[in-house]
């Protein structure tokens, strides 16, 4: 199998897991196919910038993403996070725009993008594109919503340790050993509402408890269930709090 095969197998079997794709006629799977551009980003921190974020819909293969955005004062803050069978800009199908920002790649990524007038055209043509997208959107917001809920912790180690579990099930299906990348600490820290040095100590101290392994940004959970437990002591300080089903 070549690695064109290999690529469009993979590109496949995540769009059909998708809200967007799943159970969707062929036709419109084809007529999105013929519409697709590959694209490979071999090296890391390769950009893309508002301008094309804003005529393109993208979908990723592999690799992560950082969506950033610049403060008035030039700080760097980390929007969102984008990894295998996500989605990223679909709003522009409805508002004509993109995102404000910037995104960069974390790791070396492949994606698949389309650009926004395709989109806007076959929803024109057929209607469930449209109601496809919405609930494609839905999905990502609930997604996100459980990533707030589960920070509600207010001990910093237990909010860790119920980001850490987030970020897990969002790797899933990849192997369970796979490497979790909060790299650069000072945007997790700052997406966590915490100090870089308060994470930092943090992950050491899961660490030396021998329920994560950590090196240089890179996370890998050797005992979920010491996360979950840390996460049930929060529970109190965040009513309502849920964990990510393992």
């Amino acid at each position: 199998m070549t690695a064109e095969q290999r690529f469009s197998q993979r590109a496949r079997r995540l769009l059909d897991a998708t809200p967007l794709l799943a159970q969707a006629d062929t036709t419109l799977v084809q007529q999105l196919g013929v519409r697709a551009r590959r694209r490979l980003l071999p090296l890391r921190h390769q950009c893309i910038d508002g301008e094309e974020m804003r005529q393109r819909i993208f979908f990723v293969v592999s690799g992560s993403f950082h969506l950033l955005r610049q403060t008035p004062d030039g700080e760097e803050v980390l929007v969102s996070r984008y990894g295998p069978g996500d989605f990223f800009c679909l709003a522009a199908a409805f508002s004509g725009s993109g995102p404000l920002g910037y995104a960069v790649n974390t790791s070396p990524a492949q994606l698949l993008s389309w650009a926004l007038r395709d989109f806007q055209a076959l929803m024109r043509t057929d209607s469930s594109l449209g109601e496809r997208l919405l609930r494609q959107m839905a999905w990502q917001v609930e997604q996100e919503r459980q990533m707030r809920t589960l920070l509600c912790c207010c001990r910093a180690e237990n909010r860790v340790a119920a980001y850490l579990l987030y970020r897990r099930q969002a790797c899933r299906p990849q192997p369970d050993d796979a490497q979790l990348d909060l790299k650069p600490l000072s945007l997790t820290a700052a997406e966590l509402g915490l100090a870089r040095e308060t994470l930092s100590r943090c992950l050491h101290r899961l660490q030396r408890q021998q329920i994560i392994q950590c090196q240089r940004g890179q996370v890998r959970i050797l005992r979920e269930l010491g996360l979950r437990l840390l996460v049930g002591t929060g529970a109190e300080a965040g009513q309502g709090m849920s964990l990510p089903d393992s």
